[in-house]
């Protein structure tokens, strides 16, 4: 079994680049990807 983990991060007005892409790509997903949602509360260095 192939586990493979991607990290995508859309800056705000990339979002319809973004839907052309996943509209493209998405019939070679085995399955609907599991998404999390994140926030960065504090930025370091």
């Amino acid at each position: 079994m192939v586990h493979e983990i991607a990290l995508i991060t859309i800056k705000p007005g990339t979002e319809a680049d973004f839907q052309q892409w996943r509209a493209l790509v998405g019939p070679y997903f085995a399955s609907p990807p599991q998404v999390e949602h994140t926030q960065t509360v504090i930025q370091g260095f």
